[in-house]
């Protein structure tokens, strides 16, 4: 009986001591190393749970891209006029031109062909009108003929040299577009020419002529009102005009001439 009863408290020692020794070991056991500098995966959340529908897509809905105004930008820069930095429209051209001068008809038996040097200015009222000034001079090459004098003939040298004093108006018929560059005009005012001629062997002395060893030599200044009318382009700062002028109104067939110049367009204002 004795026996018995020392191996029952035995056995409930023992019991005791296994119990207290597996809650030692959970309390103090340490989590499980992770591999270096790995990060652990965030718990994933329930769909439900996020605020999302399951029936539907769990991304939210892309962010549309803001419409390409590219062409439409372009197209305003073009339409706007040029301005200066303080925001004013510029409407004062200036421009410097080289040109030759054809004279035809009668004129040109007095003089030959002349080269022109210009300087143009064309103020901006609206795109189509723009009021102009060109100032210059022309001068000429010699023209030679054989004229009678008293059945006798003669050798005449002449020229005629201008300065021409100008305004007139332009008008871009074509307001926007690829010939928004062409214009049409028409300008008066006065021509200052200088004529001279040498006639070798004549014998009458004309008013404005002196005698000479050779023959006779005559010059003359005169200040005549004439007008013109052409037309021309601008391609980036280049002008481009062709032109007919008549030196004298008064004698209109007698003082006409063809031109053709280019210029170039050197400031805006």
């Amino acid at each position: 009986m004795k026996r018995a009863t020392r191996a029952a408290v035995l056995a409930a020692i023992a019991v005791s001591l296994v119990g207290t020794s597996s809650f030692a070991q959970r309390k103090t056991k340490k989590p499980a190393r992770t591999t270096h500098g790995a990060k652990q995966a965030p718990k994933k959340t329930p769909a439900s749970a996020a605020g999302y529908d399951l029936d539907e897509p769990t991304d939210p809905p892309a962010k549309p891209e803001p419409e390409k105004k590219v062409a439409q930008s372009v197209e305003d820069l073009s339409e706007k006029p040029k301005v200066e930095d303080d925001g004013k429209e510029k409407k004062l051209t200036l421009a410097g031109a080289l040109g030759l001068v054809f004279p035809i008809g009668k004129y040109s038996t007095i003089t030959g062909v002349g080269i022109g040097l210009y300087g143009d200015a064309e103020y901006k009222i609206t795109h189509q009108i723009r009021p102009t000034l060109r100032l210059g001079v022309q001068l000429h090459f010699n023209a030679h003929r054989t004229p009678q004098e008293n059945e006798r003939s003669y050798s005449s040298t002449s020229r005629a040299h201008e300065i021409p004093i100008l305004v007139g108006l332009r008008y871009y018929p074509v307001e926007k577009g690829s010939l928004d560059s062409f214009f049409v005009f028409g300008e008066t005012g006065l021509f200052v020419r200088f004529v001279s001629e040498d006639r070798a062997g004549a014998q009458s002395v004309d008013k404005g002529c002196e005698r000479n060893v050779d023959g006779v030599s005559c010059s003359q200044t005169k200040v005549n009102w004439g007008f013109g009318v052409g037309a021309g382009a601008v391609v980036g700062p280049i002008e481009l005009r062709a032109s007919f002028h008549s030196y004298d109104i008064t004698e209109f067939p007698a003082r006409m001439a063809v031109g053709l110049s280019g210029g170039y367009r050197f400031g805006s204002f």
